[in-house]
């Protein structure tokens, strides 16, 4: 599994959505995946998504493991501080922003086999 290939499932929805949940087990809608970004910062801008019962709009990074998250030193760049999920192919460790544990989605528990053969 390369973080290429989790960004291209997470652009191109190719995961299970009628139960998506976050790690924390909120449901989570994804009215839009963002644009994806070529350069410095997040992976995806502008995206848009359902969870705690609000709309959000923000950023979305994605990882193979959630504690790339610190082996990256995006603690330490405020570029990433407008990031509302963390993609993640293996939740191995929480995660937490600026404004408290930043919500994750573990998508290998949402895509099918066929989508990685």
């Amino acid at each position: 599994m390369t973080e290429a290939l989790l960004q291209f499932i997470w652009q191109y929805q190719c995961f299970s959505t009628p139960k998506l949940q976050l790690v924390s087990g909120q449901p989570l809608e994804v009215l839009s995946t963002g644009v994806g970004n070529t350069g410095g910062g997040p992976d995806f801008l502008g995206a848009q998504l359902v969870f705690d019962n609000l709309q959000w709009r923000g950023s979305v990074e994605v990882h193979f493991k959630s504690s790339y998250w610190h082996t990256h030193q995006h603690p330490d760049d405020p570029a990433y501080d407008g990031v509302i999920l963390h993609v993640v192919w293996e939740d191995d460790i929480e995660v937490v922003g600026p404004g408290g544990p930043l919500p994750t989605l573990c998508l290998a528990e949402f895509v099918s086999p066929e989508i990685l053969a």
